[in-house]
């Protein structure tokens, strides 16, 4: 199976600055700025205890609950990881970026079919974004597509 992407270059790839969620409680975005700095470092167990303050400060964040699934994610814990992506989804429905995290799931779990149709969406919520063309192209790879 072709990855262009190790689980931990992974996580720093899809993030962006949380300064660009609009409405964001200035403490929230503090932590979540922090939180994917450890992600970053490498320290994602200290990285869940910063999203997770997050959540508590602002359960209806998307981006504190992407941020904490990316972190079970460097932790090779991939039910926590769905289910943090899910919630960020149930909170926004166009948070595409928990779409690209669900694809590298599948990709993972060797559902490349799956992950397409995960691409597709984030295709749909975010055609600006490189990471989704790059995740595409991988699932391209491993399928055996041009």
């Amino acid at each position: 199976m072709f990855l262009f992407f190790s689980r931990v270059s992974l996580a720093a790839a899809l993030f962006f600055s949380v300064s660009d969620v609009p409405g964001m409680d200035a403490e929230v975005e503090v932590l979540c700025a922090q939180g994917e700095e450890e992600i970053l470092s490498g320290d994602a167990e200290t990285a869940l205890v910063t999203f997770t303050r997050a959540i508590e400060l602002d359960p209806d964040c998307a981006e504190a609950y992407f941020g904490r699934g990316w972190a079970y994610y460097r932790k090779n814990s991939d039910e926590l990881t769905l289910q943090n992506f899910e919630k960020a989804l149930e909170l926004d429905p166009d948070f595409g970026k928990s779409y690209v995290g669900m694809a590298w799931l599948a990709i993972d779990s060797g559902n490349d079919y799956e992950a397409m149709e995960f691409i597709e969406k984030a295709l749909e919520l975010m055609p600006d974004w490189e990471r989704v063309y790059t995740t595409r192209g991988s699932i391209y790879a491993n399928l055996g597509r041009p």
